[in-house]
C-alpha cells in the first residue's frame, strides 16, 4: 500500500499552492463530477474542505506565521512558519491527521511551490478520535504504530512485531523472543519457582563432596536463576499486562488501512477539484500561474 497515493498528497499538493495566492478570495464553493460521484468543496480564508457524495471527507488548512526572536548571540532573527494540516475523516468518526512546517520563502504566495515530497518530508501522523484526542502516531508506511498512552513504538515487519527488546507475532497473541531469547512454553514458565530451584541447586552444595572450583561453579548458577526469574517475570507481564496494548496497536493500525480503503475521497476526485479550484480563480489571484 502506497498511503501518499492513496491521501492524495500529490492533488492536495496543488490545492495547497492554490490556496496560497488565493488568500484574499475568502470564501469560495464549487461542485464537480466524476463517474455519478460529486465531490464538493469550500473555502472558508485558509480553510479549505472536500467532501463527496460517498460521504466523504477532507480539510485542508494553510499558515503562514512569522515571528521575531533572539538567537544564541542576542541576535533578532525573523523566524518563519509555513504550516500545513490535513485532516481525513473516517468512517467510524476517528480522523488521521497530517501536518508539517515547510520550508519556504517569506509569503503566503509560497506555498504555490509545495509538492508531494515537501508535505511528505519529516511530515508528522496522527490517528485521533472523533473528538479530537490523540490516540496514536504512526509512519506512512504503515509499519510503525506508537501508542500515546504508553508511548511505546511497535514496529511491524515480515518476522511479526517488535516491540523494544521483544518480537511478537503478528497477531499479538504470542510472544516469540526477548532480547534474541525464545520463549519457552507457558507450562515451563508457569511452573518456574524460583525458590524451589535455588534450593535443589544448594542441596546438592550441601549433600555431596564437590570440589571448590565446582562449587563456584554452583553458586553462580544459584545467582543466574535470579536473572531467569526476571526472564520469567517479563513473560508473565506481556500475557498479563502488555498484550493488551499490542492488541490496541494491532486495532489502531487495521482502523487507519480500513479507513484508507473505505474513507478516503478518491485521488482522482481531488484532481478534479483542484482543476476546478485554479480555474474559478485564474483571473481572481495576486499572483498568475505559470506553467
Amino acid at each position: 500500500m502506497e498511503l501518499f497515493i492513496d491521501l492524495g498528497l500529490k492533488e492536495i499538493a496543488g490545492i495547497i499552492g492554490r490556496m496560497g495566492v488565493t488568500t484574499d478570495i475568502n470564501e469560495l464553493n464549487g461542485e464537480v463530477e466524476l463517474n455519478g460521484v460529486k465531490y464538493n468543496y469550500e473555502k472558508h480564508g485558509n480553510e479549505f474542505k472536500v467532501t463527496d457524495s460517498l460521504g466523504h471527507q477532507t480539510n485542508i488548512k494553510i499558515n503562514y506565521n512569522e515571528e521575531e526572536t533572539k538567537d544564541d548571540y542576542n541576535r533578532t532573527v525573523k523566524y518563519i512558519r509555513h504550516d500545513i494540516s490535513l485532516d481525513y475523516l473516517l468512517n467510524n468518526g476517528d480522523y488521521i491527521n497530517l501536518s508539517n512546517n515547510i520550508g519556504l520563502e517569506p509569503g503566503y504566495e509560497s506555498f504555490e511551490n509545495v509538492h508531494r515530497h515537501d508535505i511528505m518530508n519529516g511530515v508528522r501522523t496522527k490517528y485521533c478520535d472523533k473528538y479530537g484526542k490523540e490516540i496514536a502516531s504512526f509512519g506512512l508506511g504503515l509499519d510503525r504504530i506508537c501508542l500515546k498512552d504508553n508511548n511505546k513504538l511497535y514496529e511491524f515487519n515480515k518476522d511479526g512485531i517488535k516491540c523494544g527488546n521483544r518480537i511478537i507475532t503478528i497477531d499479538g497473541n504470542s510472544l516469540v523472543s526477548i532480547s534474541g531469547n525464545e520463549i519457552p512454553s507457558l507450562d515451563i514458565i508457569n511452573t518456574f519457582d524460583l525458590e524451589k530451584e535455588q534450593n535443589k541447586l544448594r542441596k546438592i552444595v550441601e549433600e555431596s563432596n564437590l570440589h571448590p572450583l565446582t562449587n563456584e561453579i554452583m553458586e553462580e548458577s544459584i545467582r543466574r536463576l535470579e536473572r531467569k526469574e526476571r526472564f520469567v517475570k517479563d513473560i508473565v507481564d506481556y500475557y498479563n499486562t502488555d498484550i493488551k496494548e499490542v492488541r490496541n496497536a494491532i486495532d489502531i493500525r487495521n482502523k487507519i488501512i480500513n479507513g484508507i480503503e473505505d474513507s478516503l475521497i478518491s485521488k482522482e476526485g481531488l484532481e478534479l477539484v483542484e482543476d476546478d479550484f485554479y480555474k474559478q480563480t485564474m483571473n481572481r489571484t495576486k499572483r498568475k500561474r505559470y506553467l
